[in-house]
């Protein structure tokens, strides 16, 4: 019987709640927000407190600890039991002193094991990392007697946002190898004695030549693969686009419980893993095709959460800057009718999606009985009409209650439309249309030096103010979009790096949290240093440039002709995978054998 991803993290988590009835439970930020799209709170019906693994506790938090009679303590992470995460249980092992302590990681045994042997363990198989970690939470509660404790695997990575889109939060900060990273792995493997190494291509690297972390990553991601397949029934044949996703389909091909799975899955599927750094221009780009990518880019999103915002509700509560009104989110797992708007706000075009979102407020209001007061056009549907269908909610609780889901959604479109950052979004759309035009015409100016005179342009007065976030951002997209060809002067080149230098040592204040925090540049710092940190970005953006240098059928995703000059990587991928008029796709690796055989057409099958 297949399962839903749904059905699965709520089993897994019923695990969690098994043990955590008047327990103090700690999570880690990706655990937490596993839990928060799979369901919340509810899941865990009975514990006495939810808290952050690695974040300081506040008072309230202490004092609530320090009277409470905690016999229980409960940890789920989605790290590796060693390092900050092995530190941390310690520390709050010795201050809370419980009688019961339960680890879950979603790393399994198998993969402790073979990456983080801890010393004085067990060697030929007889090693066990969950064992020796279970005696040292025995060490740390430091109890003489009535002490029970356990360390399972959590098979919990994969999480359903809405009908048609799994997210991987654990696995957020994996990033392809890009081709810059060449001249690195050769430096590290001649240090480490292989004098003869000699690389001129992405391809000619071994996964021994990489990084033990990045190694570990790579393992994490292809055993969170095959938990969700283990989870549905299902046995899968793999394709990748890209060497790292190559890698990764390597390392589920190859892993023995996956071949274990496959024997006995009764459920089909095919996945097709493509890496993201192929094409990011449309990612990088300030022109939003669907709803869903507008509000994550105007709302405020939490420290916590890469996939979710903060939604004020306020104006529907009819309590306008009063503290204390509980924030809204996109996450509405048990509401059905909410779980649908929100993938008509994922998958639809903005225009289809507002007259989604219209509908949806029309059958809320219908169904508590409020009156309904329209304002415009049905067919074209704005922020203003919007608003005036959620103000229908004020002062009614009891609609608001039953309707809360799709009056969350509705109000974060609403708040995203009218952001003030709404109109720096635009202005940036409206520049970026500007570049890809200049691109298709060779009569023009080079992209490299618009962008330069752009950037040169934020030292005037009078000019628009626009973040460097935004201007990097830029850059990494027309380099994604061009291809080796966006530099074809270095002149052009080292101009723009020289304009983005003195941008950054102009220190403007709505710039500071930028460049110290995400560019890690001190406001003291010379401007040596300052080129120093510049110059590995713009490394990181050539290499980006020369992505999709090996391949060959996709290698192109501008086109100097035709009304549409970009070509996701991904509608091309798409076209050809079921287009029987394409030749076989060369540059798609196969992996296995299995139901999508007769479809896809690569060379690497036979």
């Amino acid at each position: 019987m297949a399962f839903s991803q749904r059905d699965i993290s709520i089993s897994a988590w019923r695990k969690v709640a098994d043990v955590c009835r008047d327990a103090a439970v700690f999570v880690d930020d990706n655990a937490a927000e596993l839990l928060h799209w799979a369901g919340g709170l509810e899941l865990l019906d009975g514990c006495t407190g939810m808290y952050s693994i690695y974040k300081e506790l506040n008072s309230i938090a202490k004092d609530f600890i320090a009277t409470a009679p905690y016999s229980c303590v409960v940890f789920v992470v989605t790290s590796f039991l060693t390092g900050e995460c092995s530190t941390r249980i310690n520390q709050l092992l010795a201050d809370l002193q419980p009688l019961h302590c339960h680890v879950f990681t979603t790393h399994s045994q198998h993969l402790h094991d073979q990456w983080t042997p801890m010393p004085g363990g067990g060697v030929d198989g007889t090693y066990s990392h969950f064992g020796e970690f279970q005696a040292l939470l025995r060490k740390w509660i430091n109890r003489e007697a009535g002490v029970r404790v356990s360390v399972s695997h959590l098979p919990l990575s994969v999480v359903e946002v809405c009908p048609g889109l799994l997210i991987t939060p654990s696995n957020s900060s994996l990033f392809p190898l890009l081709p810059s990273a060449i001249e690195e792995i050769m430096a590290r493997c001649i240090q480490e004695g292989d004098m003869n190494c000699s690389l001129e291509h992405l391809g000619q690297v071994d996964f021994d030549m990489l990084t033990r972390p990045f190694k570990m990553e790579l393992k994490s991601l292809a055993e969170s693969l095959n938990s969700l397949f283990d989870g549905m029934n299902t046995r899968e044949e793999l394709f990748s686009l890209g060497y790292t996703s190559r890698l990764v389909a390597s390392q589920l091909a190859a892993l023995p419980q996956a071949k274990a799975r496959r024997k006995v899955a009764t459920q089909r599927c095919s996945l097709l893993l493509v890496d993201r750094t192929l094409d990011l221009f449309g990612p990088t780009t300030h022109q939003s095709d669907t709803l869903v990518d507008r509000i994550l880019k105007t709302l405020f999103r939490p420290s916590h959460t890469s996939s979710d915002v903060c939604v004020d509700m306020s104006p529907v509560v009819g309590c306008e800057g009063v503290k204390g009104v509980a924030r809204g989110s996109l996450a509405q797992p048990n509401d059905d009718r909410a779980q649908q708007l929100l993938k008509s706000l994922v998958h639809s075009r903005q225009k289809e999606s507002l007259m989604e979102v219209s509908r949806c407020l029309l059958d809320s209001l219908s169904q508590e009985g409020l009156s309904v007061k329209l304002t415009g056009k049905l067919a074209r549907p704005s922020a203003v009409q919007l608003k005036a269908f959620l103000h229908q909610f004020r002062e009614q609780p009891g609609a608001y209650e039953s309707q809360r889901g799709v009056l969350q959604l509705a109000c974060a479109v609403v708040q995203a439309l009218e952001a003030p950052s709404s109109q720096d979004w635009d202005k940036m759309a409206s520049i970026e249309k500007v570049l890809v035009s200049c691109a298709s015409d060779p009569s023009l100016p080079s992209v490299i030096s618009q962008v330069t005179d752009l950037v040169k342009s934020q030292g005037s007065p009078k000019a628009d103010l626009l973040p460097l976030s935004a201007l990097l951002a830029v850059c990494v997209a027309m380099f994604s979009l061009l291809g080796d060809t966006c530099v074809e002067n270095q002149r052009d080149f080292d101009q723009m790096k020289e304009s983005v230098t003195e941008l950054v040592l102009q220190w403007r204040d709505s710039d500071t949290e930028f460049i110290t925090t995400t560019l890690g540049i001190d406001r003291s710092a010379s401007r040596l240093k300052v080129q120093g940190k510049l110059s590995s970005i713009f490394k990181i953006m050539e290499g980006i440039g020369e992505c999709r240098n090996e391949l060959n059928q996709f290698k192109h995703i501008h086109r100097t002709r035709g009304h549409t000059p970009y070509t996701p990587v991904l509608t091309q991928l798409a076209d050809a995978l079921f287009n029987p008029a394409h030749p076989e796709l060369s540059d798609v690796d196969f992996h296995s054998q299995g139901s999508m055989s007769n479809i896809i057409k690569s060379s690497f099958r036979y």
